[in-house]
């Protein structure tokens, strides 16, 4: 049965029948969903190589395996010492700070002092003397223009060049001259017949305070005692 007044195409034999077409004007709240694949589809495997007889199989080339690194532990840091072993000990009483040795002072040299000259000033009581009577004398005192505060040195009598006397002496200055500072020498009663030179020489006990001096030569003539005796 159809519908009254509609046509139908005729189907030919052997056509397939079309499928009817849903409008989707008219069934608005119907969705078409996309076809769900088959879970029930198997994977198609392809099948081995077939290897011709007598050719050699070449070999499947192996998965390169890499390394497995081991995980890197981070470096122990050494244990640091303590500077200050004491720094976690109870704080005790500290001990008092030790005195700084104190420095000796140095020495310091006295200045330089500047030689002194010396004078040796000589004379004779008389210029002759008869043998064995009483003999002549030397008077004589040692000047500078720096006087000593002790015994400076030593004076020397000397009569032809050979040592008769010898004492010690103060150096005086000129312009301070006493009696006490005066050296007196007595010459030898028993000195040969003739003339004689007699000198006096100062020897300082220090070279570097005065110098050496000694007075000009002074001459004794010695006359004999009795004439008629041929002496």
């Amino acid at each position: 049965g159809g519908v009254l007044g509609e046509t139908f195409p005729a189907v030919l034999p052997g056509d397939a029948s079309p499928s009817p077409t849903v409008d989707p004007g008219l069934f608005p709240a119907i969705v078409t969903a996309p076809p769900s694949p088959d879970a029930s589809a198997e994977a198609t495997i392809a099948p081995p190589a077939t290897v011709p007889p007598g050719a050699t199989p070449r070999p499947q080339p192996q998965p390169t395996r890499r390394p497995t690194s081991a995980p890197t532990s981070p470096p122990t840091p050494a244990p640091t010492a303590d500077p200050s072993p004491m720094a976690s000990a109870t704080p005790g009483p500290s001990a008092p700070p030790t005195p700084e040795p104190t420095p000796e002072p140095t020495p310091t040299n006295p200045p330089a002092v500047e030689t002194a000259g010396t004078e040796v000033v000589a004379r004779l009581t008389k210029a002759s003397q008869r043998r064995g009577k009483r003999a002549a004398k030397v008077r004589l005192v040692v000047l500078s223009e720096r006087e000593s505060t002790g015994v400076a040195g030593r004076i020397v009598l000397k009569v032809d060049g050979r040592r008769q006397r010898r004492r010690d002496a103060v150096v005086v200055s000129s312009d301070e001259v006493v009696t006490d500072d005066v050296v007196t020498f007595k010459l030898s009663r028993h000195l040969r017949r003739g003339t004689h030179r007699v000198r006096v020489v100062f020897v300082p006990d220090d070279a570097s305070a005065y110098e050496r001096s000694r007075s000009r030569v002074m001459v004794v003539k010695v006359r004999r005692t009795d004439p008629h005796h041929g002496r």
